[in-house]
């Protein structure tokens, strides 16, 4: 199957995070109103108590995850990476179930916040990033 694919390029997987963080602002401000909106006290102008905060960074965080362990799985894409031809493989080339996609979803969010991704994949000659590597998946972009 990866015979009609080619390992993307760093500037190709820089734009696709670009895009799928700016398509991403929306679910998170949308759970982050209902959750501000039903479970906060309005009638107060106080700040806001550390376990509110605390409950708004773990829906975020959930939101991100669900998001992208269903784009990955399956063989779906999310629209960034539709738009941008690129598709998540396993190893051996078939479609990534869910439980891959959730281990790479997870380990993905400290490899990219704190940039290991992008000395890893210059490092490496096929590219690959360290959630790529621990999860057995790959990211492929098809040929035209």
């Amino acid at each position: 199957m990866t015979e009609n694919y080619t390992i993307p390029s760093i500037w190709r997987r820089f734009m696709s995070m670009f895009y799928e963080g700016f398509l991403l602002i929306g679910p998170i401000f949308f759970i982050v109103f209902l959750y501000i909106f039903f479970f906060t006290d309005q009638t107060r102008n106080e700040i806001i108590p550390f376990y509110q905060t605390l409950m708004i960074q773990i829906l975020i965080f959930i939101t991100v995850v669900l998001y992208f362990v269903w784009g990955w799985s399956n063989g779906r894409g999310t629209l960034a990476m539709k738009t941008l031809s690129l598709v998540v493989v396993c190893k051996d080339g078939g479609k990534v179930g869910i439980k891959k996609a959730l281990l790479r979803a997870i380990l993905a969010i400290p490899s990219l916040l704190t940039g290991i991704w992008l000395v890893v994949s210059l490092l490496r000659k096929d590219r690959q990033c360290p959630h790529d590597i621990w999860s057995g998946t790959m990211l492929l972009m098809k040929k035209k």
